[in-house]
């Protein structure tokens, strides 16, 4: 998942990409997390960067985004560190939200279905469905399927291993 935050950033440069930043700060991002996991700033196997830009060379709010690298589905939130004087993120309390668990959270991320097969069945029920899809997780709470708005009685999970 790719997650992009608008803020006080402060800088457009990430490690040691460059000296000074388009603003004239000798700042840079050190790491991001999401998810309380890192989030990567670089395209994988490359040094460019998804997006790390200030809004104006004078300006120290801008827009960053991150790949997530962990699998969890739910609520997460997003901090970064910079070097300098300027250390770890620190986020407005607005951005916060609680969650239908009880929990604070800048942003929710889901599951996403890829397939369900067969493609019909009795409207009485009793058919055997393959749902097939990313980032099933059961970390809170058991998977909770619905067909046609009605819960499952009957279901098992199976993990895949992804390569």
């Amino acid at each position: 998942t790719l997650v992009t935050m608008r803020g006080m950033i402060f800088t457009d440069v990430y490690g040691s990409n460059t000296d000074k930043s388009s603003n004239g700060l000798n700042t840079r991002f050190l790491r991001a997390y999401a998810g309380g996991m890192p989030c990567e700033l670089l395209k994988p196997n490359s040094d460019e960067l998804y997006r790390l830009e200030l809004d104006r060379d004078t300006s120290w709010w801008g827009h960053m985004s991150c790949r997530m690298t962990g699998g969890y589905v739910g609520h997460h939130n997003i901090s970064y560190i910079l070097d300098g004087q300027f250390g770890r993120s620190l986020p407005y309390k607005s951005q916060y939200t609680i969650s239908a668990l009880n929990r604070l959270a800048m942003f929710q991320t889901y599951a996403e279905v890829t397939g369900v097969s067969p493609s019909e069945g009795s409207v009485l029920g009793g058919t055997l469905l393959t749902i097939q899809g990313r980032f099933f997780d059961q970390t809170d709470r058991p998977a909770l399927v619905l067909v046609g708005g009605n819960r499952s009685t009957s279901y098992s999970w199976e993990p895949v291993a992804t390569a």
